[in-house]
């Protein structure tokens, strides 16, 4: 499995036809792969009468370009997808070593002119190099992954681990820093469900990704570090009587299970164990002292995005359950790929991403991101296990006066009430309250939860009570457990007051 990048090629002459080729140096810590059709994450295959097979061997995966031959036509922009992934030396280096750095490499652009009208040429070929770097991040940081998305160009998304992935399993404590875990391919771990986020206008998706934090109270942390020093104190007292008492212990080897999380102590917590490695633990006077927790206990975060104005209806719509499916695969490449025996250590994560199962999922959003979680519930209920819609609109042409479908036209009094009828029944679809009933259907006792600002004027509190109201009224098909909370001086964002 690798990642991936788009480069915008242009051919500014009327009659050049450009062939572009993509490369690396030898030495570069990363390997370029050929694009394959199976690349391509289909939310609905069945729908768009194209049929992705998991396997790249398949005889339906046919490179789409490779890294030796793209065309690009006279006066064309082309947006080319390049894959790479990091080469298995990169990967120990990185596994052993307790920093954590970026990776930069050069991705050598050539383009030559193939033909120019009816005569072919064979200039010169021409060169750019291409900066490129790759971000180093902690397992309790948010990351961002590329994918081919839909309509196969390059998109991109963040994500969290659930909060309980960074603590060791009851396994990799037994096994100490420098034990050996087997990894057996049929191990079945632990699928977490997954916190859909779609954010609003203008809001990046690490800024959406990294919303979702907390600050444990200072107190709290300080006995949390306290017992935790006492525990490992007590377990190297152990260790070293186990091995002096008996001479050289046997080598631990042990199943990496992630059901064996939940029996640790203190898991939420566990991040801020790099301040009791760092000696800061008594640093901690007061709640300001103590760093942010990010993610949630025991699910994923994903927060899609999609280019253009989509307000996560159609093309938003699938690139978002693209997102799920693309980071679904990249773990499960991941785990696939990686060897029988890995260490213990922390400190490369990737090597065991806790699994992911999208067939449970929360759909959640801010402003456009909340009218987007409502359209995921009505248009795809399936995985929906609870709703949670902050500042949302229920369609666009309800949202602000200069949405409104012919409202300020000055044309208005021309058109044919037939035709207007037409262009107005085209929108309809993407209004989400008349498709309540698919919710309502699939998910019977489902939770939603409407948040908004008590002064919000951008979607005020009324299409919150209204579809709240509609959700309400579908309780005889099966009971919606519906939640409404006015946030007092809040204004369209959370965290703005007045």
């Amino acid at each position: 499995m690798g990642n991936f990048i788009s480069v915008a090629i242009t051919s500014l002459s009327l009659s050049h036809f450009l062939k572009v080729s993509f490369s690396v140096e030898a030495d570069a810590a990363v390997e370029l792969l050929p694009v394959l059709s199976t690349d391509v994450t289909n939310p609905d295959p069945e729908e768009d009468g194209v049929i992705l097979d998991e396997d790249p061997k398949h005889s339906g995966s046919k490179p789409l370009d490779t890294c030796e031959s793209n065309i690009v036509a006279p006066s064309q922009s082309s947006a080319i997808p390049v894959k790479f992934k990091l080469k298995d030396s990169t990967s120990t280096s990185e596994a052993s070593s307790s920093t954590c750095n970026p990776i930069r490499f050069e991705l050598k652009v050539t383009y030559t002119v193939a033909s120019t009208g009816d005569e072919t040429t064979t200039d010169s070929p021409q060169t750019k190099l291409l900066p490129i770097t790759l971000q180093c991040r902690k397992p309790s940081d948010s990351l961002l992954y590329t994918f081919l998305d839909h309509d196969g160009t390059v998109n991109r998304a963040a994500a969290i681990m659930p909060l309980l992935s960074t603590s060791p399993t009851l396994v990799q404590r037994e096994a100490g820093p420098g034990g050996k875990l087997k990894l057996p391919r049929s191990s079945k771990k632990t699928a977490y469900p997954v916190v859909l986020s779609l954010h609003g206008t203008g809001v990046d998706v690490r800024m959406q990704a990294d919303s979702y934090k907390y600050k444990p109270r200072a107190n709290d942390v300080r006995k949390l570090l306290q017992k935790l020093q006492k525990e490992e104190a007590l377990g190297g007292a152990n260790e070293a009587c186990s091995s002096g008492c008996t001479g050289s212990g046997p080598e631990r080897t042990a199943e990496v299970d992630d059901r064996d999380i939940n029996k640790t102590t203190s898991t939420s917590f566990y991040p801020l164990q790099d301040l009791q490695k760092a000696e800061k633990a008594w640093k901690i006077k007061k709640d300001e002292d103590v760093p942010y927790l990010f993610g949630i206990e025991n699910a994923w975060v994903i927060a899609p995005t999609r280019r253009g104005a989509h307000n996560w209806e159609y093309t938003g719509f699938l690139s978002a359950l693209a997102a799920v499916k693309a980071l679904k695969r990249i773990i499960e490449a991941t785990s696939s790929s990686s060897s029988s025996s890995i260490s213990s250590s922390l400190s490369f994560p990737a090597l065991r991403l806790p699994q992911l199962d999208d067939e449970k999922m929360i759909y959640t959003g801010h402003s456009m991101g909340g009218h987007g979680a409502m359209v995921l519930a009505t248009r795809a209920p399936g995985p929906m296990q609870a709703v949670a819609p902050l500042g949302m609109w229920i369609k666009k042409e309800e949202y602000g006066d200069s949405n409104r479908f012919f409202h300020l036209d000055v044309q208005n009094a021309h058109v044919e009430p037939s035709l207007k009828a037409v262009l107005e029944a085209s929108m309809a679809e993407n209004s989400v309250e008349p498709q309540l009933g698919n919710v309502a259907e699939r998910r019977p006792f489902l939770p939603v939860k409407f948040r908004v600002g008590a002064k919000d004027q951008a979607t005020p509190a009324w299409f919150s009570r209204r579809l709240a109201r509609s959700l309400t009224g579908w309780s005889k098909s099966g009971p919606i457990i519906t939640e409404r909370l006015r946030c007092k001086g809040v204004l369209h964002f959370p965290s703005l007051l007045r």
